[in-house]
């Protein structure tokens, strides 16, 4: 199994791996780990553990954990992937976890410019200040899998443009406040923010114990979103009991689990929320 893979072990010194082609980055049975990103130019600062930013990374039972793009000047910098930061990613039969994106990042574990595909797999404890604490992506989907216990400003769990779940999890995420980015976008779309136009898919799947301001399982803002047989239950929303500068008016707070401009529910259970 992969928590008995050999392991690549960056000691917080350097990126483990680098990959600048255009194919495909593939690794079976390996862990990588404690790798460190920091922006010799104020744009490099992405993939703490594996960077290939026109490539797809492909993982088979491996383990990507420990690992932070960081920049002690977050004001002059955006990170992107405290683990991969890549154009495509797929992990099959992995996990991604532990990772950090800085103070100011998207994708603390994973970042994709293009789309993230999981299967039987897992994203979990990872945190950043920015979008998407799990995933940021332009597509995911996933199948049989689970991203857990991630935190972010917005999007707890995924940010992406288009979602597709398959019998998967998303549970336990949060967004977390942070004042210095500003603005009333902050603390929203616990499990999972899908900011594009298009249709996104749940099926056979399961939303549960994230937390927001607003939206707490998800937030589907612009686009449609069908949700088969599945279960949406105990997201909660963590709206502060009072804000002496007006920063969260009472009229911005607590809007619901879920959000989409068009929403369809089918053999779909909604609870506790």
């Amino acid at each position: 199994p992969a928590r008995l893979a050999p392991t690549v072990h960056g000691n917080r010194a350097a990126r483990v791996f680098a990959h600048s082609g255009a194919g495909t980055l593939y690794m079976d049975r390996l862990s990588i780990s404690n790798g460190l990103s920091t922006p010799a130019l104020p744009d490099e600062a992405q993939g703490g553990c594996i960077h290939s930013p026109n490539g797809t990374v492909e993982l088979w039972r491996s383990r990507v954990h420990d690992c932070e793009a960081y920049w002690e000047r977050y004001t002059e910098i955006i990170l992107y992937g405290g683990g991969i930061a890549a154009a495509n990613v797929v992990l099959n039969y992995s996990s991604v976890f532990n990772n950090k994106a800085g103070v100011y990042g998207y994708g603390g574990g994973i970042f994709a410019s293009n789309s993230v595909r999981l299967f039987h797999s897992q994203v979990y404890g990872h945190a950043v200040t920015g979008d998407g604490g799990g995933i940021y992506a332009g597509q995911v989907n996933a199948t049989y899998s689970l991203v857990h216990g991630n935190s972010a400003n917005r999007a707890g769990g995924i940010a992406c443009q288009r979602l597709t779940l398959n019998k998967s999890t998303v549970s336990n995420n949060r967004p977390v406040l942070r004042d210095f980015l500003g603005g009333y976008q902050e603390n929203e779309a616990g499990g999972v923010l899908v900011m594009g136009t298009g249709h996104s898919l749940a099926m056979d799947s399961t939303i549960s114990g994230n937390a927001a301001f607003n939206y707490s399982a998800g937030e589907f803002r612009n686009g449609s979103v069908a949700i088969y047989n599945s279960t949406i239950t105990n997201n909660i929303e963590n709206h502060p009991e009072g804000d002496e500068w007006n920063y969260y008016p009472p009229e911005y707070y607590g809007r619901g689990a879920l959000y989409a401009p068009r929403l369809g529910l089918e053999s779909t259970i909604v609870a506790g929320d």
